[in-house]
């Protein structure tokens, strides 16, 4: 957002009641304290989820994400460690920046065929993250995105990654392990972690 952390966004913020606050067609943040098992409803229309909205948002099990949204800025759900399960709507093309990263209770995502890109750190240390599907839409993705899902031990790829759009860095890996060289020599498929090793199922 153009006006984040500018005084004349703090002015307006503190005259906002408590809860989630909009700006025009936007997910704003949640103001005040969010009560314990907190399950969330975007209002039909909404065009966007802003920065860092939900960032550390302890309290926040569920959230139920309208159609309308395109837009799921960096660090909006950032440490919600009591997410449960989020499907991400067929209108989102880009999954940015740690938009979902240390989600600890995260279990289940569902990675829409509109996405295109799935950006660094995106869904880093999701340590309850079992298994994902990486759509064939999927062209483009960044350094440390499923880095140390500790519990993720099954991955589908539906389309083809060119290597420049998968990243290949020693020190910020994808993923934990070598599924990248696993994948860019097996192709679309299945792949099994085993005891940090990936298999083509």
């Amino acid at each position: 957002m153009a006006f984040y952390k500018t005084p004349w966004i703090y002015k307006w913020l503190k005259n906002q009641p408590d809860g989630l606050v909009y700006m025009n067609k936007v997910a704003y943040t949640y103001k005040g304290t969010m009560p314990a098992n907190t399950s969330l409803t975007l209002l039909e229309g909404t065009k966007g989820i802003a920065g860092s909205a939900f960032n550390g948002c302890t309290n926040l099990t569920s959230i139920t994400i309208p159609d309308s949204v395109t837009t799921i800025g960096e660090v909006a759900f950032n440490r919600c460690t009591k997410l449960v399960s989020v499907t991400i709507p067929n209108s989102v093309t880009v999954i940015n920046e740690n938009a979902f990263a240390e989600c600890t209770s995260l279990t289940n995502i569902t990675i829409p065929n509109s996405v295109t890109s799935i950006r660094g750190a995106a869904f880093y240390q999701c340590a309850s993250l079992t298994n994902i599907t990486i759509p064939d839409s999927v062209t483009s993705i960044e350094f440390w995105a499923f880095f140390k899902c500790s519990k993720l031990v099954s991955v589908t790829f539906e389309g083809t990654i060119p290597p420049d759009g998968f990243a290949n860095d020693k020190k910020y890996p994808v993923f934990s392990g070598d599924l990248r060289n696993k994948y860019l020599a097996g192709g679309i498929g299945t792949y099994t972690n085993r005891g940090g090793k990936w298999t083509k199922s």
